[in-house]
């Protein structure tokens, strides 16, 4: 039966979009459950890759899709890049409206083709193939075909049927048509059945058959949807490129393909090779020479886009970079790779899936699921990452973009994988002091001290060495009050691996106490109230997690007018959590009130069952952050 269904599947992916009229999608045959949550549904997606050899190949592409409002209007448009090593060999489409009618053919002038330039590119040869015409009204269903032959490409396609939140699928379908003298890798995840492997006429066929998937909601503190979704990873198990041809798999083959296309980059010129040596003289220490060189490059050079050649994975010579002083993620590696070299210091070339919310690249499955690059110095009995890109970065410094997560390290010896740093809560840290004192009318003036170490840097790395103004209005921004004048704000920062910084700021805030009925309410958490609860789900279906070790610590000293007597000072709490730990007192001393505040969340992944716990945790929190002291104020 499956074997039919894709036979029928694959005749459909054949029919010419000329009969579409006699076709149809009406939006009642679709099942009422795909509807739940659903902004999109995918009504058909048929990708088939055949592989022609080890350097060639084709991707086919039908797809059929229902959008139901405004917000999901770029899902019925069409981007189909393309570069030197590949080339679009047709575009057909379709629109329809909500009985499935059709509304219009695509034509040619339709179709725009133009440079993939981004804001922040300099140069690409990418290109790309797009659908310049919406149709307006919803529901609308569109219908697309198209078809990219591809050459020299060292990578094969993800197929993910549901890419995200809000997407129902009637029917997909993904096919590998591979000679049977020829092997390629897979690998499947969260999918409900294997592939469905036939062979004929020399042919080996790999398929795979999705349908009635529901649509998913956004979960708070889920994994990343490559978690979730069902998903096919595929890569070719050998690279035939000019002179090059290998094996591909495993991460060894991976880092040697790298290294012979990154072969005779990391060299520059006899000038810069001799300014980089003289910069040496008298230094002794290795780090504080990996130092000097990379305040050097993030002194000469900035961080632009450039994409040209074998899909983005050769970098630009170091030479290049020299010369101009820009270059991509890649190129600019290379050429701290160089640097480096010029000054006797050896380095590594290394590949990582970076974003903070990036997902762990699955180390069993050697491939590209990369999509940045930087530097691995190893320092005696110490490692050294050098993100390249930034021009402020702290030396040595990973942050989000690039902690705790395997990373391919490249060099003559065999690449291999390895993990970057993790940063514990001593690494992760905020701790504030602030001192409030009240004028007769109970507006206050805070004066506040507040400490970021490690990760906490981020939150105001961009506040750094920024004008007056521009600080202010960012700030004005994070603040959680109600009404506040900035009087004065400064930082100090220590640009180290461990970056520390301080950020002393005076506010002005007026009727912070508030007077009612000969009671005067004064708030005890200053700044970092929580206000977030999850949202109940009535059955979570995703683990819940939380990605980094986190501590904030809060201590504010209230100078109280001897004219008031307390009344009520709110209890000291703690709670405690398999998701962290918070705690506060209160104490009043003479005509100090002061209050102290510590919450810690721990790092982990945490059973669906659990997310009930999660929102009593937040619920108390939320609480204890709204509290108030209370005073008598005398008539």
């Amino acid at each position: 039966m499956i074997s039919q269904l894709l036979c029928l599947s694959i005749c459909l992916l054949l029919v010419n979009l000329s009969s579409a009229d006699n076709i149809g999608y009406p939006v009642s045959s679709i099942k009422q459950e795909l509807l739940v949550h659903a902004d999109v549904v995918i009504r058909l997606n048929e990708t088939r890759f055949d592989i022609k050899s080890y350097s060639r190949a084709v991707l086919t592409v039908h797809r059929v899709i229902t959008i139901f409002n405004e917000k999901e209007k770029g899902a019925a448009g069409l981007i189909v890049s393309y570069d030197k090593s590949s080339r679009v060999n047709r575009i057909k489409g379709c629109f329809y409206n909500k009985t499935g009618q059709l509304i219009r053919k695509l034509s040619n002038s339709d179709i725009t083709d133009r440079s993939m330039i981004s804001d922040f590119s300099l140069y690409e040869d990418d290109r790309c193939k797009t659908v310049s015409y919406i149709p307006s009204g919803y529901p609308i269903t569109v219908e697309y075909e198209y078809e990219i032959e591809f050459t020299d490409r060292p990578s094969y396609p993800v197929w993910q049927p549901q890419r995200g939140a809000n997407i129902s699928v009637e029917q997909s379908h993904f096919t590998i048509n591979c000679p049977a003298d020829l092997t390629f890798r897979y690998k499947e995840r969260n999918m409900p059945q294997p592939a469905v492997i036939t062979k004929k006429d020399k042919v080996n066929t790999y398929a795979w058959t999705i349908s009635n998937i529901l649509a998913l909601i956004d979960e708070p503190f889920s994994p990343g949807y490559d978690e979730i979704v069902p998903e096919v990873l595929t890569a070719p198990s050998r690279v035939s490129y000019k002179d090059y041809d290998n094996d591909f798999l495993t991460w060894q083959d991976l880092g040697k393909w790298q290294l012979y296309l990154n072969k005779d980059r990391d060299e520059v010129g006899r000038e810069t090779k001799e300014k980089i040596q003289s910069m040496m003289k008298n230094i002794t220490d290795k780090k504080e020479k990996i130092r000097i060189i990379y305040r050097y490059l993030q002194a000469k050079t900035r961080y632009i886009s450039i994409k040209v050649d074998i899909g983005g994975w050769q970098p630009f010579p170091a030479s290049f970079v020299d010369k101009y002083s820009y270059g991509d993620c890649k190129a600019l590696t290379i050429y701290t790779k160089a640097l480096l070299k010029a000054a006797g210091i050896e380095s590594y070339y290394t590949l990582v899936n970076a974003g903070k919310y990036a997902g762990q690249i699955q180390d069993d499955f050697p491939g590209r699921q990369f999509n940045h690059a930087f530097l691995c110095v190893p320092c005696n009995n110490d490692t050294i990452w050098l993100e390249c890109t930034s021009q402020d970065n702290p030396f040595g410094f990973l942050g989000t973009f690039t902690d705790d997560r395997h990373v391919l390290v490249m060099d003559s010896s065999g690449s291999r994988l390895i993990s970057t740093p993790r940063y514990t809560i001593d690494e992760n840290r905020r701790t504030r002091t602030a001192v409030v004192n009240f004028d007769s009318s109970f507006n206050a003036i805070a004066t506040i001290k507040t400490n970021y170490i490690g990760l906490k840097y981020e939150e105001i790395s961009d506040l750094i060495d920024k004008p007056l103004d521009e600080q202010k209005r960012k700030l004005s921004a994070t603040l959680n009050l109600p009404d506040f004048v900035i009087r004065s704000i400064s930082f100090k920062s220590a640009s180290e691996r461990i970056p520390r910084a301080r950020e002393d700021l005076t506010l002005f805030i007026p009727r912070y106490a508030s007077l009612t009925g000969g009671r005067v309410f004064i708030p005890v958490n200053l700044l970092d109230k929580e206000t977030y609860i999850p949202e109940k789900l009535e059955n979570r279906h995703t683990e819940i997690r939380f990605r980094h070790d986190d501590q904030d610590i809060d201590t504010i000293i209230y100078t109280i007018p001897a004219s008031l007597t307390a009344e009520r000072t709110p209890d000291s709490i703690s709670i405690k959590s398999i998701f962290g730990v918070y705690s506060v007192k209160t104490l009043h001393e003479g005509d100090k009130l002061i209050y102290i505040r510590n919450y810690t969340t721990f790092k982990g992944s945490y059973p669906a069952a659990s997310y009930p716990e999660l929102i009593g945790f937040c619920k108390k929190i939320v609480k204890a952050d709204r509290e108030n002291v209370v005073f008598i104020k005398p008539h």
